[in-house]
């Protein structure tokens, strides 16, 4: 199926909450997610993968390492799975508008800092297991309706006039 870069990112950040994960790296993996998913890869699969499995501080180590570099204080970053790695570079290179280039060198990624390359947005493809997968994780972060939580304020009251 085919959804908006937006959607995806918009679904991906609920399944993570809806896991429990704090709010920055929720919004961390759907943006790496999103930007693997333009560049043609499977960044929704990537993104529950990493859910289902709590890789959280595997994404914390890749931005982490990627920051580092940025700042000219590392370039190297070690165990780090490929597809997180071009996930985070992607993500975090149209963030600050730069380019890296990684180098595998077993276990152990070099990283360099190339030229920025801006890639177009397109729609992305991700699989209907995946997505229903994503949103059935995205679902656990909503509040169930009920009168006593319109009462309190949430969603449009008891009545909808407007």
């Amino acid at each position: 199926m085919r959804v908006s870069r937006s959607e995806f990112e918009a679904v991906v950040r609920k399944a993570a909450r809806g896991a429990d994960w704090p709010p920055a790296l929720a919004e961390d993996l759907s943006r790496a997610a999103g930007a693997l998913a333009v560049d043609g890869e499977h960044g929704g699969a990537l993104a529950l993968a990493m859910i289902e499995s709590d890789q959280r501080s595997e994404l914390v180590k890749c931005i982490s390492a990627l920051e580092l570099a940025i700042g000219g204080a590392s370039d190297n970053v070690a165990n780090v799975p490929k597809d997180l790695l071009k996930a985070c570079t992607l993500s975090i290179g149209a963030e600050h508008r730069i380019g890296f280039e990684v180098i595998q060198n077993g276990d152990l990624s070099e990283i360099r800092i190339v030229p920025f390359h801006d890639a177009p947005v397109f729609e992305i493809t991700v699989s209907e297991t995946t997505w229903r997968s994503l949103q059935a994780f995205a679902a656990k972060s909503y509040v169930p309706a009920s009168a006593a939580s319109r009462l309190a304020g949430a969603g449009a009251g008891l009545t909808d006039n407007d």
